[in-house]
């Protein structure tokens, strides 16, 4: 979807943008549909998949706050990606720092105060899409998406850009399947609580990974930027 972005952002062409990001907000809102209809699907089985479901308050609540948060900010995504192709990173990790930092402050003192864990969970969900909120009106403002005519794409890049997606959503719905598996394998057959310590390990090690990441994630914009407005030679001086 980012490739898409990069010539409108480089020719300033707000219309094109505005065209992309709006068959890109459609493709993302079924998406989230789709998110959405599956969870409730799967939502019975619960019972099955948590061993102590039956001692967990709440369950399904905090089930569907989890789902809420995934199906607003693919709701979003079409807007905050302009302004990761726009190589702007540094605005979306700095307000995600902000933002980091008001909900640790707001969750400690929800803990010591009330020692709800729904309430943790709850001002969890509000950041996360308080946050997507904020990056969205960012780039309306800063693309001018809603005052900007819409220059519509043609049928052959829309073909296109369904075979991007199609294959990108099948890349991320197996790493999803394959990650998970043994989470709900070793739910189902030692409990929660397992699952708990396996996750704490995880963060610490994806922790590290997340700062190797950051700077590969920071690159991929400049090489599609470069792909897409410089000639062959100046690419190969570039990446040879």
């Amino acid at each position: 979807m980012m490739y898409s972005y990069y010539k409108p952002l480089k020719e300033r062409n707000f219309a094109k943008l505005r065209g992309h990001e709006k068959f890109f907000s459609k493709i993302y809102r079924k998406i989230s549909f789709i998110i959405f209809f599956i969870s409730v699907i799967i939502a019975p089985f619960l019972k099955y998949i948590i061993k102590e479901a039956n001692e967990i308050e709440n369950l399904y609540f905090i089930y569907f706050l989890f789902v809420s948060e995934v199906v607003f900010s693919y709701l979003m995504y079409s807007k905050v990606a302009i302004i990761n192709a726009d190589q702007k990173e540094y605005i979306k990790n700095l307000l995600h720092i902000v933002f980091l930092i008001l909900k640790v402050i707001i969750q400690i003192t929800i803990l010591s105060i009330t020692k709800s864990f729904i309430l943790f969970l709850i001002s969890n969900s509000f950041f996360v899409v308080l946050e997507n909120i904020v990056l969205s009106v960012i780039a309306d403002r800063t693309y001018i998406l809603n005052n900007s005519k819409v220059d519509e794409i043609d049928y052959n890049e829309r073909v296109n850009v369904y075979k991007m997606v199609k294959g990108t959503a099948i890349y991320r719905l197996s790493n999803v399947l394959v990650d998970s598996t043994d989470n709900i394998l070793i739910s189902m057959l030692f409990g929660i609580t397992i699952v708990g310590f396996l996750s704490n390990y995880q963060l610490i090690t994806g922790g590290l990974a997340s700062m190797c990441r950051v700077i590969f994630v920071s690159l991929a914009p400049s090489v599609g930027n470069l792909n897409v407005t410089d000639d062959n030679q100046k690419k190969y001086k570039c990446l040879m």
